[in-house]
């Protein structure tokens, strides 16, 4: 039930960020984006977060629909896993030449 309740405090935390995130930057994208750096920071920024989100809510259902034998072997990979791939998902997302 802890970790439920952990995992939900991290998923409306993602919430809050993505959405920090995506409204400054489809104001700016919507205004003309006057550098490439913003937009690549603004589009990178985006992924990541919305990655994040869809992985804690992953995580959640994950963990509450399991029984209790496996949470600390779903919870340890599951944490892994949210951090590799977040951070994996902005890095492939560039094309070559912006690398």
């Amino acid at each position: 039930m802890l970790i439920s309740v952990n995992l939900a405090i991290l998923l409306a935390y993602d919430a809050a960020i993505t959405l920090l995130t995506v409204v400054p930057a489809y104001r700016s994208i919507r205004n003309g984006v006057e550098s490439r750096i913003v937009y690549i920071v603004f589009k990178d920024g985006v992924i990541y977060y919305i990655c994040l989100f869809v992985l804690t809510l992953a995580n959640m259902v994950v963990v509450s629909t399991l029984s209790p034998d496996y949470f600390n072997i779903i919870l340890i990979k599951g944490c892994s896993f949210h951090s590799y791939m977040s951070n994996t998902s902005t890095h492939q997302t560039r094309s070559p030449e912006l690398k």
